[in-house]
């Protein structure tokens, strides 16, 4: 979630003040390194583009000129650190999303188990919480044992199911705001796997690869529904296939 931070940051400083912040790195080499460590210039990049591509269906018409704005901001790092120029420092992104949200992000800050009340954020805040929520996951080795026949899998991440997924993505569509598609195009290649209880997978008949860091993955299979249906792991589909509920499944025997 690197990168959320980053944005995080962005959107302190226009909350915060609308001019320039004070204060640069000493070289354009001290920036690249920071932003490399949001997740390198080229994917902050690619998440640009690709929600240029998509505007139109995540935006809401309160927030499109601080989108905008964010956006604007964000286009001009980028450019300085091919341009060489210097990175204006305001506010440290360990700190950012804590500002702006209590449930995005690792772990969370509600003392209340409130969500932020900031109107851009609240909205935003409240998928992460229910996100939070979803009463099947699986963190530790322990907790295959609430899904017997799911094979075990190595995870850094939390994985959930897909359905869980799935909501989430769906509720930060709702939201539409660039703020929201940066939360559903970051988790969407931060994980790539989620579990649900389903016939047997007998092979993949669709998938899709979003040229950057990730796999390909799977956004439709075939299933044996003449079966017992089982737990099984199933991709999570990249933000541009435009899946709303997944795993997307044609049976067999129709």
């Amino acid at each position: 979630m690197q990168i959320i931070s980053f944005i995080s940051v962005i959107l302190v400083i226009r909350f915060s003040t609308s001019d320039q912040a004070e204060g640069n790195y000493e070289t354009s080499e001290e920036f690249e390194e920071q932003l490399n460590y949001f997740g390198s210039v080229e994917i902050l990049q690619s998440l640009l583009q690709d929600y240029a591509s998509v505007e139109d269906q995540w935006i809401t018409p309160e927030y499109k000129q601080f989108d905008r704005q964010v956006i604007n901001s964000l286009e001009n790092l980028v450019n300085e650190v091919y341009d060489n120029e210097s990175y204006h420092d305001a506010v440290k992104p360990s700190s950012a999303m804590r500002v702006l949200t209590n449930f995005c992000g690792p772990g969370n800050w509600s003392i209340d188990g409130e969500v932020t009340q900031n109107p851009y954020f609240q909205d935003i805040d409240l998928c992460c919480k229910k996100h939070d929520e979803c009463p099947d996951y699986i963190v530790k080795r322990k907790d295959y044992e609430r899904f017997p026949g799911l094979p075990y899998k190595p995870q850094i991440f939390t994985r959930l199911r897909c359905s869980c997924d799935a909501q989430f993505f769906s509720c930060l569509r709702d939201v539409a705001t660039f703020f929201s598609f940066a939360v559903a195009w970051i988790y969407s290649k931060a994980q790539m796997f989620c579990f649900e209880h389903e016939y047997p997978v007998l092979e993949c008949t669709q998938s899709i690869n979003d040229g950057l860091i990730s796999t390909t993955r799977c956004i439709e299979y075939l299933v044996d529904n003449s079966s017992a249906k089982s737990w099984q792991w199933f991709h999570i589909p990249h933000l541009n296939a435009n899946l709303t509920c997944f795993p997307s499944v044609i049976y067999k025997d129709q």
